[in-house]
């Protein structure tokens, strides 16, 4: 809801509260073809590579220039394509900068029409940084900002959806060209749901003997998978059984 009205939205929290999933699950959803609010496009940038190449260069347009051409480039749609190296497209762009090509490569976005989504996934460095390297991150983070929001000024059909384990101290943040910057804690899922989370992700059935050793054994005659909740007024469904198990307090929630 919040990307159909705004045009920048940060998802942040703690390490594996889930981040990335929700992420790439709003992808799935809203980038699927039907007509759908992100149907044109949805592009994923892992924030290790940029933040690997601005290390090595120095410059976080070329990280930008660089990781957006590489996914651009296996853009399926027909409307769209982003000319291969020493094509005549890529010989026009060739002489500018990299903060020019950026900007072309983000006005190429809207030539296909339709909203488009540009992903993030993990915007920042460790969150908690050692001392004197507070403020050349905020740096790093200010430049980031600057490069993202000229991307926004360039294409007007582009949105971004940002991943981080907080919200950027840089000021830059508050605000990309001109569309605040929405911010959504995700909190640690409660007991229960995380419990019916971890029985998806297992994807196979669970049963007595998984709790209790001494219980029979799966294959054996009588003995079948514990129901995902059990009937009105009875107690210790999967999910209950789930919800104390050691397992999950061990993982705090976060399976």
């Amino acid at each position: 809801a919040c990307l159909r009205q705004r045009r920048v939205l940060l998802l942040w929290g703690g390490p594996g509260i889930g981040k990335t999933a929700l992420a790439k699950e709003l992808c799935r959803h809203y980038a699927a073809p039907g007509g759908r609010l992100f149907s044109a496009g949805a592009l994923w940038l892992d924030r290790k590579d940029l933040a690997s190449a601005t290390v090595d260069s120095g410059d976080a347009w070329e990280a930008l220039e660089r990781s957006l051409s590489e996914v651009l480039r296996s853009e399926p749609s027909p409307h769209f394509v982003v000319a291969p190296r020493g094509s005549s497209e890529s010989d026009r762009l060739a002489p500018h900068s990299h903060a020019q090509r950026v900007r072309s490569l983000a006005e190429m976005l809207d030539r296909g029409g339709g909203r488009r989504l540009l992903v993030i996934d993990g915007l920042q460095l460790p969150s908690l940084p050692s001392e004197g390297e507070g403020e050349g991150e905020e740096q790093e983070e200010g430049a980031l900002a600057a490069a993202l929001e000229e991307i926004l000024t360039a294409s007007a059909c582009l949105c971004l959806l940002l991943t981080a384990r907080r919200v950027p101290r840089n000021r830059r943040w508050h605000s990309l060209a001109g569309a605040k910057v929405n911010t959504l804690e995700l909190s640690p899922l409660r007991p229960r749901s995380a419990a019916e989370l971890f029985v998806r992700r297992v994807r196979r059935p669970l049963y007595a003997h998984d709790f209790d050793l001494s219980a029979p054994e799966p294959g054996r005659a009588g003995v079948v998978p514990l129901p995902m909740a059990s009937r009105a007024g009875e107690a210790g469904d999967l999910l209950d059984r789930l919800a104390a198990a050691p397992l999950l307090h061990w993982l705090g929630n976060l399976p």
